[in-house]
C-alpha cells in the first residue's frame, strides 16, 4: 500500500486544550459543514483541516488526523499543526495502514498494547495516544484512498455508535474530497494546456531558445509554487543553462560558467547535481522542496528541468509540481525539435533562394568587373607615373579578389567544396597589409587597429592566402560595425603546441548569448543593417578546411574576441 500523509491536530507539547460535549454536533451537521467548506472554493489542505476538526467534534476526540494516499506512491510526510514540521509515515505501518488495506473501520481501546500501533509520532510530538478510532475514506468506486484517525475520546471509550458514525462520515467525506481533487485536476489540466499553448506561440513567433526557456520558467514557477527554476539542455554541441527566479530574472550561460551564476539559481543546480542515485527514480527527482525531470530525446538524456519549491503543505497530498514538470519537459523537447525542424527548413529555403539570387548577381557583376579591370590595366600601361601604376596594381588586386570572393560565395551557397591553394604565408605580414588596405575606413570611424606578435617574430604557415584574407576581412568588418563611435581592434599573433593562434579583440557592443552561440551558422546576423549572415559561416568553413578552429567569446556591452587556431607545418 502506498504511504500516507497525515494532517494532525494539537501542538508539540503534552498540554492539549480540552474539548467538551458542548462542541458535539450531529452527523448531518458535520457533513453540511464539510460541504459548505467545499462550496467556498477552499483548497484541498484547508478542506482536509475542516474535515478533521468536524470529525473531532462529531466524536468528541482530543486529536484527529487525516491520511491520504500519495499519488506518487512513495514516501510521504505527516504535517503537524504548526504547518512547518513534517514527519514521515512509513508505508503500510500503523492502525491507519490496516484500515486502508482492509477498507474497514477499527477501534483500539489501548494503543500501548496493540503491536500495530505506530508510536513514533507520539515520541516526536510528546503526545500520549491512549485509544484510537479510525475509519477509511473511499472514492466513488468504493476503494479506500485515505483514513480519518481520532485519538482519545474525552467522555470515555469509543463506542460502536462512534464507529458506525465515523464510518458513514468517512465515506461521505471521502467522496467530497475526491470531487475536490477531481476539480483541482481539471484546473491543473487547464493550466497545463494554457502553458503549452503559450510555449507553442513563442516558438511560432521564432523566438530564440533562451527566450523560450524564459517563457517556460516564468509561467511554470507560479503554477507549482516555485522559487527558482533551471533548464539545462544541450543545443547543438553546447550544453547551456537557463535559470530564472523572481529576484534574479533570466540568466543564460554556458556549462563551463555554471558556477558563476546568481546564488539562488546556483544553489538549485548544486542541489540537483548532488542528489545521489539512490534518491532518484529513473528520470525523476521528487523531494519535498525540489523536483527535477530529465529531458529525453530518443531514449537519450539531453538535459533537465528543475524547480525549487516553497514549503507548501499541499505538496504532501498530490504530485502536481512533478506532473507539471513531466509534461512540460516532454513537450519542451517536442517543441524544440519542431523549432529546429522549422529553422532548418527556413535555412534551406533561404539558401536555395540566396543561391538563385547570387547566381544572377555574380553573372551581372562579371561585365562591370571586367570593364573596371580593363580600364585599370589600360591606365597602368599608358602611364609613366610610378605612383599611378602602384595604385592601378592595387585596384587590379582588389578586383581580382572580388571576383574570387563572388565565385567562392556562390560555391558555398551551392554546397561545393572549398579547394585550397596553399603557399607560405607570414601571418603578421599578411595582417598588416590587410589593415593598411582598410586603414581609411577605420580612420573615418575613429577606430585604431594594432597588430603584434607575442614572440616578436612572425609566424609562417602553409595556407591559402586569399581565403585567409577573406576570413580576416570578415572578422575585421564585423568588428568595425560593432563599434559605435571611436574604439579599438587589437590583433595578436602567437603560437603553441604546433598551432598558430590569431586573436582579434574589439571594444564593440558585443553579442547576446543566443547570437554568440549561433554566430557561425548560416544567415545569423545581429545589429547589422546590411549583410547576408554568411560571413562567419564561410569563415568557419575556410578555417576548418585548413585543419584549424575558430571560436568566439562575446560579452554584451563589452566587446567580442574571435580566436583562430591554424596548424604550423
Amino acid at each position: 500500500m502506498p504511504a500516507c500523509p497525515c494532517v494532525r491536530s494539537g501542538r508539540h507539547d503534552r498540554s492539549v486544550p480540552a474539548m467538551t460535549h458542548q462542541n458535539s454536533i450531529t452527523l448531518t451537521d458535520a457533513l453540511i459543514e464539510v460541504f459548505q467548506a467545499i462550496n467556498t472554493g477552499a483548497d484541498l489542505v484547508s478542506i482536509l483541516g475542516t474535515t478533521k476538526d468536524v470529525a473531532m467534534r462529531l466524536i468528541d476526540a482530543e486529536r484527529g488526523s487525516i491520511f491520504l494516499r500519495d499519488r506518487a506512491g512513495r514516501s510521504v510526510w505527516t504535517l503537524l499543526a504548526d504547518g512547518v514540521q513534517m514527519i514521515r509515515v512509513p508505508e503500510g505501518r500503523g492502525i491507519v495502514g490496516e484500515v486502508i488495506r482492509n477498507n474497514a473501520t477499527m477501534t483500539v481501546a489501548d494503543a500501548s498494547k496493540d503491536a500495530r500501533f505506530y508510536g513514533d509520532i507520539d515520541k516526536q510530538t510528546g503526545y500520549v495516544t491512549k485509544s484510537i478510532l479510525c475509519a477509511p475514506m473511499c472514492n466513488r468506486h468504493g476503494e479506500a484512498f485515505g483514513a480519518i484517525e481520532l485519538l482519545n475520546k474525552q467522555s470515555g471509550p469509543f463506542t460502536e455508535e462512534d464507529e458506525r458514525t465515523l464510518g458513514i462520515f468517512g465515506t461521505q467525506a471521502g467522496l467530497a474530497i475526491e470531487h475536490v481533487e477531481m476539480y483541482e485536476d481539471l484546473e491543473q489540466n487547464l493550466h497545463q494546456f494554457q502553458l503549452l499553448a503559450a510555449i507553442q506561440d513563442n516558438i511560432n513567433a521564432a523566438m530564440e531558445v533562451d527566450q523560450i526557456c524564459r517563457e517556460i520558467l516564468s509561467k511554470l514557477l507560479p503554477l507549482v509554487g516555485g522559487l527558482a527554476g533551471v533548464i539545462h539542455i544541450t543545443i547543438g554541441a553546447k550544453p547551456i543553462y537557463c535559470g530564472y527566479s523572481a529576484g534574479d530574472g533570466l540568466v543564460v550561460w554556458e556549462s563551463d560558467e555554471a558556477r558563476e551564476c546568481p546564488g539562488f539559481i546556483k544553489d538549485l543546480i548544486d542541489a540537483v547535481e548532488s542528489v545521489p542515485p539512490e534518491r532518484r527514480d529513473g528520470h525523476v527527482i521528487n523531494l519535498p522542496d525540489l523536483v527535477c525531470v530529465e529531458m529525453v530525446r530518443e531514449d537519450r538524456g539531453i538535459g533537465y528541468l528543475a524547480a525549487r519549491l516553497a514549503r507548501d503543505e499541499s505538496r504532501l497530498f498530490n504530485a502536481r509540481p512533478l506532473d507539471y514538470l513531466k509534461i512540460i519537459a516532454a513537450q519542451t523537447v517536442t517543441l524544440l525539435d519542431k523549432k529546429e525542424a522549422m529553422d532548418e527548413r527556413k535555412r534551406s529555403e533561404k539558401q536555395a533562394l540566396l543561391g538563385s539570387m547570387l547566381s544572377m548577381v555574380v553573372h551581372d557583376m562579371k561585365n562591370p568587373l571586367c570593364g573596371a579591370s580593363g580600364f585599370a590595366q589600360l591606365i597602368r600601361q599608358k602611364t609613366g607615373d610610378e605612383g599611378i601604376r602602384k595604385y592601378s596594381n592595387k585596384i587590379l588586386d582588389v578586383l581580382e579578389r572580388l571576383e574570387r570572393m563572388n565565385s567562392e560565395l556562390l560555391m558555398y551557397v551551392r554546397g561545393d567544396s572549398v579547394q585550397l591553394e596553399r603557399s607560405e604565408v607570414r601571418l603578421r605580414e599578411l595582417l598588416e597589409q590587410l589593415v593598411e588596405s582598410m586603414a581609411e575606413s577605420f580612420a573615418l570611424g575613429g577606430i585604431s587597429v594594432s597588430v603584434r606578435c607575442e614572440s616578436g617574430e612572425d609566424i609562417e604557415i602553409q595556407a591559402d592566402r586569399d581565403r585567409l584574407v577573406r576570413v580576416f576581412t570578415n572578422i575585421l568588418s564585423n568588428a568595425r560595425e560593432a563599434i559605435d563611435g571611436s574604439g579599438a581592434i587589437n590583433i595578436v599573433v602567437g603560437g603553441d603546441n604546433g598551432n598558430a593562434r590569431i586573436r582579434f579583440s574589439d571594444t564593440g557592443k558585443g553579442m547576446p548569448a543566443h547570437v554568440a552561440r549561433r554566430v557561425f551558422e548560416p544567415f545569423v546576423t545581429h545589429g547589422k543593417k546590411t549583410g547576408t549572415g554568411l560571413g562567419m559561416a564561410i569563415a568557419r568553413t575556410i578555417v576548418e578546411r585548413h585543419g584549424g578552429s575558430i571560436t568566439v567569446d562575446s560579452t554584451l556591452g563589452k566587446g567580442t574576441i574571435f580566436t583562430i587556431n591554424l596548424p604550423i607545418p
